[in-house]
Formats: structure tokens, C-alpha cells, sequence
């Protein structure tokens, strides 16, 4: 089980996703989203990170994934150190 860690976003690895989609329905805020992309085998819709800045880091989509295709990352650039304004 993944904690929830401040200043993290989920990474989606695409090899492990099975495209089930709960990840995106679990997300509180609607960061996560449906993108439709052109493979091999066809048109494949897979979860993606759209919109980073509604992203709280709760980690319920990693919590949901069954698979193990996602895990937060943490941002670079911030420390998380400091007050909060």
C-alpha cells in the first residue's frame, strides 16, 4: 500500500496499464484523464495526467491500480519543505 506523498504525481506506466480505467474514476479532482491514442493493434484509450495542477497527491489512483502500473513520483524542483502560502 502507497502513502500519500506531498509534491508527487502519478506516473502511469503503459506497459503494466490495462486500460481499465478505474484510476480515472477514482481520482477525486479530475486530474487524471481518457486519451486515445493510435497503436499497433488499433485505436487503445489509456489514463494520462492532464491537468497536474488539480492534482492533490492523494495517491487513490496508485490505491486502485490493481496492476501496479502506477506509483508517485516526486516532483522535481520541490522540496516540500517550508510553509505553505
Amino acid at each position: 500500500m502507497q502513502d500519500r506523498q506531498e509534491n508527487s504525481y502519478p506516473s502511469i506506466t503503459l506497459a503494466d496499464c490495462t486500460a481499465c480505467l478505474m484510476c480515472v474514476d477514482v481520482c477525486p479532482t479530475g486530474a487524471l484523464g481518457i486519451v486515445t491514442r493510435n497503436g499497433v493493434r488499433g485505436f487503445r484509450r489509456y489514463p494520462k495526467l492532464l491537468y497536474e495542477e488539480n492534482c492533490v497527491s492523494c495517491g487513490a489512483c496508485s490505491l486502485e491500480c490493481a496492476f501496479g502500473a502506477i506509483s508517485m513520483k516526486h516532483k522535481a524542483g520541490v522540496s516540500g519543505m517550508g510553509a505553505r502560502s
